[in-house]
């Protein structure tokens, strides 16, 4: 019996002419993403160490007069 070609793959590209792409193409991309995400996270610990820097300066600066207002009726 012969089988109609359709839109499903021969049966030799379910097997190892297409796997060996796929495996090389996410080796090659790992190193890459790993070091966007340890530069991401870098950036982020960063970013939150100025801000809580630029956050205490703020406060400090502005501070509340060093007077206790209160009101007695």
């Amino acid at each position: 019996m012969e089988r109609a070609m359709g839109i499903e793959p021969t049966s030799s590209a379910w097997k190892a002419e297409v796997l060996p792409l796929n495996y090389a193409r996410t080796r090659t991309m790992l190193p890459n993403s790993l070091f966007y995400s340890q530069y991401t996270t870098y950036f982020l610990i960063v970013n939150f160490l100025l801000l809580a820097f630029f956050h205490l300066v703020i406060i400090i600066t502005i501070g509340g007069g060093g007077r206790i207002r209160t009101y007695e009726g």
